[in-house]
């Protein structure tokens, strides 16, 4: 957000009478961007936190509507895989904590590192837990910490972390 291309398209649109729709691509509320730009006349957010952070900003819509991550949508065959995915936890695991990882990089290590330690302690500290982790661009065997990799093995030995390649689909998953 807020590229030359896009306050020229706001620009142009306003113009010629129209309006600007747009909806998150990536997370608005990231701290080590200086600036965000969402000149959009209605806006799809994911939640009740995007929701929040745009509503907020120094940017005004008119409308922000909380849609959920639309880059999704409910198929059979999704129910299917999802059910295949589900299955390879143990029985008794009860609870599924969902880690869809969009982010990991150098510059966000040490966010990302927190990020898996919360979802895996929450998993250790309740027996019935497990996590399922779809992570963006990283192998999990190459994770870069090992506390969180001997946690994830732990878990994985348990039947109680489950972890799919970077090019499965979202969908299933959230089936």
């Amino acid at each position: 957000d807020a590229t030359v291309v896009q306050i020229l398209q706001a620009m142009a649109i306003k113009l010629e009478g129209g309006i600007m729709l747009g909806f998150l691509w990536s997370s608005p509320f990231n701290y080590r961007r200086p600036y965000e730009y969402y000149p959009q006349d209605v806006q799809f957010v994911w939640g009740k936190l995007s929701r929040d952070w745009i509503i907020h900003d120094n940017d005004k819509q008119r409308w922000v509507l909380t849609s959920g991550c639309i880059f999704d949508c409910y198929r059979e065959k999704n129910k299917r895989e999802g059910l295949s995915l589900r299955n390879k936890f143990s029985k008794e695991v009860k609870y599924i904590a969902g880690l869809f990882d969009l982010s990991y990089g150098s510059l966000f290590e040490r966010d990302i590192n927190l990020f898996y330690k919360t979802f895996l302690n929450y998993a250790v500290n309740h027996s019935n837990w497990g996590v399922f982790i779809k992570p963006k661009h990283l192998k999990m065997d190459e994770f870069p910490n090992k506390t969180i990799n001997d946690t994830m093995l732990k878990l994985r030995k348990e039947g109680r972390c489950v972890v799919v390649d970077d090019a499965q689909n979202t969908s299933p998953a959230i089936a």
